[in-house]
């Protein structure tokens, strides 16, 4: 009898378990906190609204080889509209980022003035290795899965190899940071590189 009860018992651990999730009574996403939460009402104030990512391409090998056209042609203008924003980063990467979130807990004004001066040092780096050295996109990988963090996809660090003019041979450099997926548009988040 005794052991029957205990069966019965165990049985229904899965099924109490299961009924709690389909009731949504599952552990919350981690949020911002209250002082991060009104830095970012100060700090999107100065900026408009976004709803989602503006430029970027539609699939993230495209971003990639653009990126290095655009590289070697020394063509900032292309090369801004690649990467995000500060209104993109207030409104739909920071809320959700895993820098901003506890135990980090970094306020936007702090993470986007770091995260915008390693971007800056980054692609100053970049243009002066392969700025006019005629670099062809080969081939580039990312990490096999990508890291959520809310509505964004998260794709890194990623290697891109490349053919260089008068080298017969290829290259291969971590040229950005991260690349954020988000409504079927990739972005980089950053261009801070490896390149040192």
């Amino acid at each position: 009898m005794r052991y029957s009860l205990l069966f019965l018992a165990l049985a229904g651990v899965p099924a109490c378990h299961d009924a709690e999730a389909r009731a949504g009574q599952v552990t919350p996403p981690p949020a911002l906190s209250a002082a991060n939460d009104s830095a970012l009402t100060r700090f999107r104030a100065q900026l408009p609204e976004r709803q989602g990512l503006s430029g970027g391409r539609e699939a993230q090998a495209t971003l990639v080889r653009d990126f290095v056209t655009a590289l070697g042609a020394r063509d900032t203008a292309i090369l801004r509209t690649l990467v995000l924003d500060a209104g993109e980063f207030a409104w739909l990467y920071y809320p959700t980022a895993r820098e901003a979130l506890p135990p980090y807990d970094l306020s936007p004004e702090l993470m986007w003035f770091r995260h915008d001066g390693l971007s800056q040092q980054g692609i100053a780096l970049a243009l002066e290795t392969f700025g006019g050295r005629e670099p062809g996109y080969v081939s580039h990988r990312c990490a096999d899965a990508p890291r959520p963090e809310g509505a964004n996809l998260l794709w890194g660090y990623c290697q891109v190899r490349l053919t260089l003019a008068g080298r017969a041979d290829t290259v291969e450099a971590g040229l950005f940071g991260l690349i954020v997926e988000r409504g079927g548009r990739f972005k980089f988040v950053s261009y801070a590189n490896q390149l040192d």
